[in-house]
């Protein structure tokens, strides 16, 4: 009795180990460059998009600024920004979820959530997706790696 108990611990913390270890392979992030210019570098991270379904998609920045920001309310010169974004596809509008500022070390020099709590699309999606700007580049980049999958 004893073997099959020792056996079935075994058996699950199997289980376990290779649902966790799995769960951390679909967390990694996989960057594609978008846009270089002399003052910004926008990557996008495309994990996440093979899995997309619907009108919404959600889905990181990278941005690296040459001078860096500086903002009144940071203390701190700002060398780039991780920004989460949820755009929906039908509205070609969007809004930002997350803005995290990093200093030349890559320290978080301030993290700003701002998760929405409604179902409203007038709410839900702030700002309209602007032909010809890093958002539009962002927005046909997804498209075009969802596309291509």
């Amino acid at each position: 009795m004893k073997y099959y108990l020792t056996l079935l611990n075994i058996l699950v913390l199997s289980i376990v180990f290779v649902s966790n270890t799995r769960a951390q392979e679909e967390q990694v992030e996989k960057w594609i460059p978008i846009k270089k210019d002399a003052s910004i570098r926008i990557y996008l991270d495309v994990n996440g998009l093979d899995n997309t379904s619907g009108d919404d998609l959600y889905v990181w920045t990278r941005e690296y600024y040459e001078p860096p920001l500086i903002i009144e309310s940071i203390n701190g010169k700002i060398y780039s920004a991780k920004i989460n974004y949820l755009i929906n596809k039908e509205l070609k509008k969007y809004s930002i979820i997350e803005i995290i500022y990093y200093d030349e070390e890559n320290k978080i020099l301030q993290d700003f959530n701002y998760q929405h709590n409604s179902d409203d699309a007038d709410y839900q999606y702030n700002y309209p997706i602007l032909l010809d700007s890093d958002m539009d580049l962002i927005y046909e980049e997804c498209l075009k790696y969802i596309w291509q999958q």
